[in-house]
């Protein structure tokens, strides 16, 4: 069994961090403020309805004592995330683990988060790191941390586990985990395996047919 909901990176960050059979579920509508590395997830080529319907929620204001959502996003092409963006910063999409990298380092020394601290610690420091908009970094790392528990940080798809682990490492620095960034338990087929390990079989010429 393959299951390609989840792309290779997504799956292995997730079943590192969290366990074989957990998935993540991100409740937008809970979060006020969000930042998304190259995440497009309010396009449903990416997203789901759900999630955008639950984000759009926080961003019409019924009563005075309604308060808006706020949106960040780092990317390397216009999205329609982007184009919903209250702050957004372009970045190429190879610099999105060294981007992700310094919010984190601010993130961990501001909250003495040892949790992040060590998630940091254990990876490679991207090699031709460009240099960021300093106060651009700040000022998202510092609406995050202003929302304990109600902040949420995904990361597109499509970027590498090193992206993956460190966005978790955040969300759990910033008691999102259990809040706007729910585990959920679910039924894993015993033998579901990466796709990887099947063009590893087919290269070694075990399979013969497909």
């Amino acid at each position: 069994v393959y299951d390609p909901l989840l792309t290779e990176a997504q799956s292995f960050a997730t079943q590192l961090s969290f366990g074989d059979n957990a998935r993540l579920i991100p409740r937008f509508e809970r979060a006020d403020v969000v930042l998304a590395l190259d995440s497009d997830f309010l396009d449903c080529g990416e997203g789901d309805l759900a999630g955008v319907r639950a984000f759009s929620s926080r961003r019409r204001i019924g009563e005075a004592k309604e308060t808006m959502n706020r949106l960040y996003v780092v990317e390397n092409r216009f999205t329609l995330t982007g184009a919903m963006a209250d702050h957004r910063l372009r970045c190429p999409a190879s610099q999105i683990p060294a981007f992700t990298r310094a919010l984190a380092g601010k993130i961990a020394a501001a909250t003495k988060d040892q949790g992040l601290a060590s998630t940091i610690a254990t990876l490679a420091e991207p090699a031709n790191a460009m240099k960021f908009d300093e106060q651009w970094l700040t000022e998202c790392a510092n609406d995050l941390m202003a929302k304990p528990g109600a902040s949420l940080v995904v990361a597109g798809s499509h970027q590498p586990v090193v992206v993956q682990l460190m966005a978790y490492a955040i969300n759990a620095a910033l008691k999102n985990v259990g809040a706007t960034l729910i585990v959920r338990e679910f039924a894993r087929a015993p033998r579901t395996n990466s796709i990887l390990q099947l063009a590893g079989e087919m290269n070694a010429g075990r399979i013969k047919q497909l």
